[in-house]
């Protein structure tokens, strides 16, 4: 996927859910962050949720959504216990969209976890 996303992207569809893709990109030249993704579709509701992990060295991960809906997409960052952080944080709209989607988010951001092995 190198010439869609100008760096190397690995990326693999789910054998027992077609409709998830999860992946990482190496880390740019002298640098040490990548990231993880893990994204989720829903085509009968017209909806994707996707997580980007960026993986720390002495701290916890950052984490990030993007939550697509039909025309409309929303770009989030959450800390690890999918709360809304960083630049997001005190965005009561933010916080709104999340509370929305709640439900879904929780049992993909598990999946997730799992998938990566950020549970150990």
């Amino acid at each position: 996927m190198t010439e869609q996303y100008g760096a190397p992207v690995h990326y693999r569809v789910d054998i027992k859910n077609s409709n998830v893709q999860y992946g990482f990109d190496y880390p740019n030249y002298l640098r040490f962050e990548s990231n993880l993704f893990y994204r989720e579709e829903f085509p009968e509701k017209k909806i994707s949720y996707s997580f980007m992990i960026w993986p720390k060295f002495f701290s916890t991960p950052k984490y990030g959504v993007i939550i697509r809906k039909d025309k409309e997409e929303y770009q989030i960052e959450l800390n690890e216990n999918m709360k809304v952080d960083g630049k997001d944080k005190g965005n009561q709209y933010a916080t709104q969209i999340i509370k929305e989607h709640e439900e879904q988010l929780t049992i993909i951001f598990r999946e997730m976890k799992e998938t990566f092995h950020l549970n150990e």
